[in-house]
């Protein structure tokens, strides 16, 4: 079986080159950005790359001490209203009533 070796000049495309391109983008963006910092998400809207991508990127670059996460900006999920009047109220199971029944 031959394998393909994704860095030749053959494929067209130079995965390293690429991966650090876009390690670049996100960590010019994350410099801009300030002390206030940037979400994930604004971060694959602004560059274009996708969330997936992202989050191994910013995950790199935090392995490689090059930055820090601030935490996360989302409420618990207990707090999170229903999104109708018939969706089960968070850490109920649908179904379930208050009354019991004998």
């Amino acid at each position: 079986m031959a394998y393909v070796n994704r860095t030749n000049a053959e494929s067209g495309v130079n995965l390293l080159a690429l991966r650090s391109h876009n390690a670049a983008l996100v960590l010019d963006l994350l410099r801009t950005a300030g002390e206030g910092g940037i979400s994930r998400l604004e971060l694959a809207e602004r560059t274009g790359l996708t969330p997936q991508a992202v989050s191994k990127i910013t995950a790199r670059l935090r392995a490689d001490g090059l930055v820090a996460r601030r935490g996360a900006a989302r409420r618990p999920a207990a707090s999170r209203a229903p999104c109708c009047g018939s969706c089960p109220r968070p850490g109920t199971r649908s179904g379930s009533t208050s009354t019991a029944t004998r």
